[in-house]
Order: structure tokens, then C-alpha cells, then sequence
């Protein structure tokens, strides 16, 4: 019988094609973790920036905070709780405060914002339909191409 010559080389070619394609398996799976891994990040910033607001009503129940969709824009005229100019937050009334908090807070969200969400916006929209009415914080975002939302009802 005449030895085969060759046959080893076929073997290794086929396991490194194997491999191959275990280790694009594996490549791939990692990247779906990744992105899995910042939308659950951007969700979380999401619940986190939302809850926060509800904090700043429930701190300021006088406050005027059905201001609807908008930008940041500009800081308004009065930094109010703002250490570094030195108004302390009894220099504010309960509407100023309450223009601080949502600009603040829709700073925070701004996708300008080293911390804010890739297509980041904020509203607060006043529900008469309940009793007692209450405020419906909406903060969207995009994730994987498609806008996503978080929706908390605080009670005015």
C-alpha cells in the first residue's frame, strides 16, 4: 500500500476552518453583549434622569412644571440652589425653582451633555384626567436605530 501524502494537510485545513467559524460564533455573541450591555446603560440613565425629576416635584409641590417638550437653552435668569454663585435655594420662589429643576434636568439629558442620551429629550405634561391630576415625565432616546421611552406618573 502507497502511503498518502497530503492527507494530514487536508485534516488541518478543515479543523482551521472549524475554528474559524467558532471563533466568528464567538466574535459575534460579544458584540450582541456589548450593545445589549448599552442599551440596558441607556435605559438605566433613562429610569435614573426620570426618577430624578419626580424627586424635584415631590420636593417642590408649589412649582409650575407642566412645561411640555423643549430644549435646555439657556440657564435661567435665577441659579437657583446654585452653590457656586451663592443663592441659596430660600432665594427662589417655587416656579423659579421649578424652571431651574427642568432646565437642569434637560441639560442632564441633551445628547451635548457628556452624560446625556444619543437622541435625548425630555417633556412633563399635566394629566387632568386623574384626580388629583398628576405629571407625566417622558424621557426618549434612541436605541438600535429606534426611539425609545420612559414614562413616570407623579401625583401634583
Amino acid at each position: 500500500m502507497k502511503p498518502l501524502h497530503g492527507f494530514s494537510l487536508i485534516e488541518v485545513l478543515v479543523a482551521l476552518v472549524v475554528l474559524s467559524i467558532g471563533m466568528l460564533g464567538i466574535a459575534a455573541l460579544h458584540i450582541d453583549g456589548v450593545r445589549t450591555g448599552y442599551s440596558a446603560l441607556q435605559r438605566t440613565h433613562a429610569v435614573n434622569l426620570t426618577a430624578d425629576m419626580a424627586d424635584r416635584i415631590r420636593a417642590n409641590p408649589a412649582g409650575n412644571y407642566n412645561v411640555g417638550a423643549g430644549a435646555a437653552g439657556a440657564a435661567p435668569g435665577v441659579a437657583c440652589a446654585d452653590t457656586a454663585s451663592g443663592a441659596a435655594p430660600g432665594d427662589c420662589t417655587p416656579d423659579q425653582m421649578a424652571a431651574y429643576d427642568v432646565w437642569e434636568w434637560r441639560s442632564a439629558i441633551e445628547p451635548s451633555a457628556a452624560t446625556g442620551l444619543p437622541g435625548g429629550a425630555g417633556r412633563i405634561d399635566l394629566d387632568t384626567a386623574t384626580d388629583p391630576d398628576s405629571l407625566v415625565i417622558t424621557v426618549s432616546w434612541s436605541d438600535k436605530g429606534q426611539t425609545r421611552d420612559y414614562r413616570l406618573t407623579v401625583q401634583q
